[in-house]
Formats: structure tokens, C-alpha cells, sequence
């Protein structure tokens, strides 16, 4: 799936932007324009933000961005109860028909991290890797 290419062209004919006019306001080739859009290429972050530019709007607006983590550390949440967290022997393959049950805590730290900016979930990674 191509979500820059379709957000592009979404946003493109909404300014109505054709590929000629949009390459001449941001330095990028119309063949390239095509090619990002149709997914036969990927843009690079500096070609992202010259298209941006081009095409007058905010990476918050192109990404439908409506609001961001606040800096303040994760809250103390109550623990799970016990019958709430389910331990299992991670090196047997697993049921695919098995719900998984998440603790209040695990939601509360998924949806911050999905809230993240991209460098932000990398330095989560980088984390939990260092963790394990």
C-alpha cells in the first residue's frame, strides 16, 4: 500500500494541483510526482518535504495529524489484577483462535507509543531492545 502516494494525489487534486504545477512549485520532477504517486517509487524525506512545501500545507495536515503525546511521563496506573495477565511459554507456537487479554497498563503504553512520531517509536525500540 502506498499511503504517501494516496495521501499525495488526495491532497494534490484537493488544492487542484495538477502534476506540472505541483512540480513547479516544489522542485520536483513531474515524472517523479507520477512515479511516488502510482507507487512505482518512494519518496525520499527531503523530496517529501519539497512536495509539502509545494504544496502549501503542514506534515500535520498531509497526515491527518490532529494531536500529539504530551511530554509528560506515562501516569502510574494501577496494576492488573491476576486474573487479568496471562503468562505463557513464549517458545511454543501459539493458538491463533486464543484471544490475547491486555492489562489496562498494556493499552495505556500501546496507544502512547502508536501516538509516537516515527523517530519516537524507533527510540522505543531501541529500548526494548536494549532490555532484552
Amino acid at each position: 500500500m502506498n499511503n504517501f502516494g494516496n495521501k499525495l494525489r488526495f491532497w494534490r487534486k484537493k488544492l487542484n494541483f495538477s502534476q506540472n504545477l505541483l512540480a513547479q512549485k516544489s522542485g520536483v520532477s513531474p515524472v517523479t510526482i507520477g512515479q511516488i504517486e502510482t507507487g512505482k517509487r518512494k519518496a525520499r524525506k527531503q523530496t517529501m518535504q519539497k512536495l509539502l512545501d509545494g504544496l502549501g500545507i503542514t506534515d500535520s495536515q498531509f497526515f491527518g495529524i490532529t494531536h500529539q503525546v504530551p511530554p509528560d511521563p506515562i501516569p502510574a496506573i494501577e496494576t492488573p489484577k491476576e486474573s487479568q495477565v496471562i503468562t505463557e511459554d513464549m517458545s511454543q507456537p501459539r493458538d491463533k483462535n486464543v484471544p490475547v487479554i491486555l492489562s489496562n497498563l498494556d493499552l495505556e503504553i500501546m496507544n502512547r507509543v502508536l501516538n509516537l512520531t516515527f523517530d519516537g517509536k524507533i527510540s522505543v525500540l531501541k529500548y526494548l531492545k536494549a532490555l532484552s
